[in-house]
């Protein structure tokens, strides 16, 4: 998805969604990417990944045991020239394995927010493939 997708607010914005075709039960593989930009330099950028709106493939509150962490990371340009009125871009790349108990379709959405409400947060380019891995 080539399209710019932004928000301003610090609660999570739905920036892409996919729907998958229906898929057998399984083990699959799902892979993300996406570059993001903020326009501040003292504020956090934060995604999730999520299926089905329930389960969090790239996020977690609690501060990390091992598992998932909530990619939250501070730009460090503001005020340049370019798309969400930063000059800096970020590139993040990922996957995880997820199981699908019952075939059918899933949604799996990746989902930005600024630490900030007021602070521009976007993504671009992003991407979501799947492959069953079981």
């Amino acid at each position: 998805d080539t399209t710019f997708r932004s928000t301003t607010g610090n609660s999570f914005f739905e920036a892409q969604k996919f729907t998958t075709a229906s898929k057998p039960a399984g083990t699959y593989r799902i892979e993300f990417n996406y570059i993001w930009s903020l326009n501040n330099a003292s504020s956090d950028f934060k995604c999730q990944v999520t299926v089905d709106d329930s389960t969090q493939l790239y996020a977690q509150t609690d501060g990390g045991d091992g598992s998932y962490d909530l990619h939250q990371q501070e730009a460090k340009d503001r005020d340049g020239n370019g798309d969400g009125g930063t000059n800096q871009r970020y590139i993040v790349s990922y996957w995880a394995d997820v199981t699908f108990g019952a075939a059918g379709t899933h949604e799996i959405d990746i989902d930005i927010a600024s630490s900030q409400n007021g602070i521009l947060a976007s993504i671009h380019r992003s991407t979501i493939a799947i492959y069953r891995v079981s």
